[in-house]
């Protein structure tokens, strides 16, 4: 039972990996997984190998903050003259959302 499960764990990671490598191919981009439930050592080691990001035991309110954020941060894009004033000030952003996060 246990090498069965240890196997689909395995077997997930490695599409994981599979899927930023397609994403990120010739880019320096990172990818982040972000996870409300544990996500077992073995498993970040295998992600912080490929260079993955993996947040695991986030709580369900930082993951409704982050859904906020992510459409904010999409209606600002679409804006140009506002998103070229909002990267002046991203960083300060940026600190505010972790402390937020923490």
């Amino acid at each position: 039972m246990v090498d069965a499960e240890r196997s689909f764990i395995d077997n997930r990671v490695r599409k994981i990996v599979e899927f930023k490598r397609k994403v990120c191919e010739g880019t320096k981009k990172g990818f982040v997984i972000i996870n409300q439930k544990g996500i077992d050592p073995l498993s970040l080691d295998m992600l912080a190998k490929e260079g993955i990001f993996a947040l695991r035991r986030a709580k369900r309110r930082n993951m409704e903050r982050l859904d906020f954020f992510s459409f904010f941060f999409s209606l600002l894009a679409r804006k140009k003259n506002l998103f070229s004033s909002f990267v002046m000030q991203s960083s300060a952003v940026l600190r505010w959302i972790a402390r937020q996060l923490c």
